[in-house]
């Protein structure tokens, strides 16, 4: 199913397209995937300065994936974005695994802020990270690569640490979504 997945996902979340946490497979462990409430369209609020304004999505769930579509405004049209999957970090923070064909697996924090609006932090390669163990630091794209699901998840327990003290400085992008 996975794999299927991939194929068909074309990413062109600008989250991704920045991410700086990765891996060549998917680490992610099916005992530990969880399916927050996340169903229905939502709106990244981004004004009309950028790119035409606000990004529209659309996310159905898929067992324990779930399944992005992005609105492209020329044509009115629903396009296939990409699939995510997560693990609970402590509700309502969660790693999301986003699947894309092109360059792996990525992974982002979710925070659900409340049933209408959620942040996502895309994770910065820094050097405390790059050092920490299971994780291989490509310094031409600035990504930290993860070996295993224990790397992974103990910077992840970090990183959600930090943001709930407020410490955004492992961050690289923020994007904040509301519910249509």
């Amino acid at each position: 199913m996975k794999s299927l997945l991939r194929l068909g996902a074309v990413l062109a979340l600008p989250l991704v397209l920045s991410a700086c946490w990765s891996s060549d497979g998917e680490l992610l462990p099916e005992t530990e995937l969880v399916r927050p409430d996340i169903e229905g369209q939502w709106i990244e609020p981004v004004g009309a300065e950028v790119s035409g304004g606000d990004r529209n999505y659309r996310v159905a769930r898929d067992g324990n994936t779930f399944l992005v579509d992005r609105l492209d405004k020329e044509t009115n049209l629903w396009n296939a974005d990409s699939a995510v999957q997560f693990v609970s970090m402590g509700a309502p923070w969660y790693l999301a695994d986003v699947l894309n064909e092109e360059d792996g697996a990525t992974f982002v924090i979710f925070h659900l802020k409340s049933s209408r609006e959620m942040t996502v932090y895309v994770p910065s390669c820094s050097s405390a990270v790059a050092a920490s163990g299971d994780v291989q630091y490509d310094d031409v794209d600035n990504y930290c690569y993860f070996g295993s699901y224990a790397a992974l998840r103990r910077e992840a327990g970090k990183l959600v640490a930090a943001l709930k003290a407020g410490d955004l400085i492992d961050v690289e992008l923020t994007h904040t979504y509301v519910r249509k």
